[in-house]
C-alpha cells in the first residue's frame, strides 16, 4: 500500500538542492517547476516533484530513520544530488553533480549542524578542499 507522507528532512534537502540547482542553472541555464507528489513504500519515499509522473526524489530509511536521499534535477531518471544523514537524521554529506556526468562535482561535509568543509572538482578532474564560507557565521 502506498500512502502520502511529508518529512521535514525532505524540505531541508529540497531547499539545499534548490540552492544547488540555482547555482548550477547559472552555469547551464535551466528551468524547474516545483510540484510535490510523495509516496511512502517499504522504507523509502518516492517523490515526483515536477508532476511529470516520474520519480525524481528518493528518501531511504533504516530502522525508521532517514539515512540517505537522492534527487534528479535534469529529468534523466538518475540522481544529481545525494544527501547522507547521521544517526539522528542530521545532514552529514551533500554531493552534487552540476554537469550531469554521474560524478560528484561539489561536496559539503557537515558536523553538528554546521558545514565544515567543501570539496570542489577542478577542471583537470582533481578536487580542492576549503572551509565552508558560512561556517564562521554559525551555519544554517
Amino acid at each position: 500500500m502506498v500512502k502520502k507522507v511529508f518529512n521535514k528532512k525532505f524540505f531541508l534537502i529540497i531547499a539545499l538542492a534548490l540552492c544547488a540547482y540555482l547555482i548550477g542553472s547559472l552555469l547551464i541555464g535551466a528551468k524547474w517547476v516545483f510540484r510535490v507528489q510523495m509516496y511512502f513504500s517499504h522504507g523509502r519515499n518516492v517523490i515526483d516533484s515536477n508532476g511529470d509522473g516520474k520519480p525524481d526524489y528518493w528518501e531511504y530509511f533504516k530502522d525508521g530513520k532517514l539515512v540517505e536521499s537522492a534527487m534528479d534535477l535534469n529529468k534523466d531518471g538518475k540522481p544529481d544530488v545525494w544527501s547522507k544523514f547521521g544517526p539522528n537524521e542530521e545532514l552529514i554529506e551533500l554531493d552534487i553533480d552540476f554537469d550531469y556526468d554521474g560524478k560528484v562535482d561539489y561536496r559539503e561535509l557537515w558536523e553538528n549542524g554546521f558545514c565544515i568543509r567543501i570539496d570542489r572538482e577542478r577542471p583537470d578532474g582533481t578536487y580542492e578542499s576549503m572551509p565552508c564560507p558560512l561556517s564562521s557565521f554559525g551555519g544554517f
